[in-house]
């Protein structure tokens, strides 16, 4: 794991619970750390969110890695 990801997945750990919204199997909501007015939409299974670390950089975020443990998983499913 590189020292990026490593950094990700330690701001990931930082997400409260109380923060995501599961709603679906796959999906969540989970609300911005910098603005709680602002959420992001998770989908694990098409390994998208919808905040600009993801969209822009094409890569796995703390959204992501946070949902991805609540749920119990340690790596997104292949497309």
């Amino acid at each position: 794991m590189s020292a990026t990801e490593t950094t990700r997945f330690e701001r990931a750990a930082q997400i409260e619970a109380t923060d995501v919204d599961l709603v679906g199997q796959m999906k969540a909501e989970v609300r911005s750390q910098s603005d709680q007015d602002k959420t992001y939409t998770v989908d694990l299974q098409e390994k998208s969110c919808t905040c600009p670390d993801h969209v822009f950089r094409g890569t796995t975020c703390k959204h992501m890695a946070r949902c991805a443990n609540l749920i119990g998983m340690f790596e997104l499913p292949e497309n």
